[in-house]
């Protein structure tokens, strides 16, 4: 049985009922072999409850692995952001693999540690213009964030599930007076149309016009500097073929495999084009 990490916070007042009645131990017990249901919370919500709780008995076990879950994030879990060549400089990538496992992170711990690398990257390289990530897009969100950009405006208000669920809590990780607000026009979401919405709400293939509308943008992006994060999980990176995350979910009973294999082999074509930067010296 998987155990969880983290208590889910509206667990938070049922454990601290059980330390109350049945002491320390029996609560540690009950927060950590609580089964597989119990999904988990964000090292944002922790930290949270931890301030505003912070006489309450939970917080030594919350602290205790909040900080475990943060050194995963920030090292272990990052991927690297340049390569060694034998001339003893370093190459960067236009488009950067970045692999994240749905199943072991939240949405908002997915988009922290988007923003996370993002602000690395940009740390290390000032001269760049910003970052963008990979999504896997219906039309109309595509043409929505490119109106956006093109309207020298940051937050697109990109809502739904899975991938849509990391990029709301990115933009809200974002927020006025948020962690990230100084990554506000630096970080992009970079959507590949992968299926679209007819007057009836039925999903429906892109047209391969529409679907050039989505390259043509990435593109631009690459040509005017920004660096691309190509979105991938556990389970894409099984197919050497397709080992970025796009056009999963609702979108993949509809999607032409010609599309499919057309957005892969840019983003694989992107993956192994190395651009060389003043700032990339060893």
């Amino acid at each position: 049985m998987a155990t969880p990490d983290l208590i889910q916070l509206s667990w938070a007042r049922n454990i601290q009922y059980h330390y109350n009645k049945i002491g320390f131990r029996a609560a540690v017990g009950a927060i950590f072999s609580f089964s597989g249901k119990m999904r988990r919370i964000s090292l944002t919500d922790a930290q949270n409850y931890i301030n505003k709780h912070p006489n309450s008995s939970l917080v030594p076990v919350l602290q205790k692995k909040l900080s475990k879950r943060k050194i995963d994030l920030m090292s272990s879990e990052v991927t690297s952001v340049s390569i060694s060549n034998p001339q003893g400089q370093l190459k960067r990538l236009k488009l950067e693999p970045f692999c994240m496992d749905y199943k072991q992170l939240s949405s908002r711990d997915q988009a922290g540690k988007i923003l996370f690398r993002a602000d690395e990257i940009l740390k290390s390289h000032p001269e760049l213009p910003g970052i963008a990530v990979t999504y896997s897009a219906n039309h109309g969100q595509t043409m929505a964030v490119i109106n956006c950009y093109n309207n020298k405006q940051w937050k697109t208000g990109i809502s739904g599930s899975n991938q849509a669920e990391v990029m709301k809590e990115m933009e809200w990780l974002q927020r006025d007076g948020g962690r990230f607000q100084h990554l506000q026009h630096r970080v992009r979401i970079a959507p590949l149309s992968t299926m679209k919405y007819t007057s009836f709400n039925m999903k429906k293939a892109v047209t391969d016009q529409e679907l050039k509308v989505s390259l043509d943008y990435l593109d631009k992006l690459i040509a005017d500097g920004w660096q691309v994060l190509g979105w991938q999980t556990p389970v894409s990176l099984k197919n050497k073929d397709a080992p970025f995350a796009v056009g999963g979910g609702v979108s993949s009973k509809v999607m032409p495999e010609a599309h499919k294999q057309l957005i892969q082999g840019k983003l694989i074509g992107y993956q192994g084009n190395n651009v060389r930067r003043p700032s990339d010296r060893g």
